[in-house]
């Protein structure tokens, strides 16, 4: 039978982050990871709430195995964010898409927008001398 242990293992593994890396994102050690990984210890209702608020876990799932691992954005999240900041309707998926993305992958999309932004910058510059 799959424990809870088991699916914060599932979790990390599938983001792609070590135990100390994990654990970071959540105010956790390696080793306290560990031993709720292997079923030595029992994670704190805190705990269980920081991994699903942080990595967009289910709580159903990570607690009871119910349900998908991850949730989606609702689209009036999006629908508000849209509104707000007066952005276009086809900005949606992008959002949402960024959103859900896991951490490394939000990084990268990060990084190839900041070089674009310098890039633009640095065009703008060369077009006002």
């Amino acid at each position: 039978m799959e424990t809870i242990g088991d699916r914060i293992k599932q979790v990390r593994k599938e983001l792609n982050l070590s135990m100390e890396k994990f654990g970071d994102k959540i105010g956790i050690v390696k080793s306290a990871i560990n031993n709720i990984e292997k079923g030595l210890n029992n994670p704190s209702e805190r705990t269980l709430k920081l991994i699903c608020s942080e990595f967009n876990v289910n709580y159903a799932w990570l607690t009871e195995g119910q349900g998908d691992m991850f949730v989606e954005i609702p689209d009036n999240i999006l629908d508000r964010l849209i509104q707000e900041y007066d952005l276009e309707e086809d900005n949606k998926p992008i959002l949402k898409a960024y959103l859900e993305a896991k951490p490394e992958t939000r990084k990268e999309i990060l990084k190839f927008i900041h070089s674009l932004t310098e890039e633009i910058n640095k065009m703008a510059k060369e077009k006002s001398s």
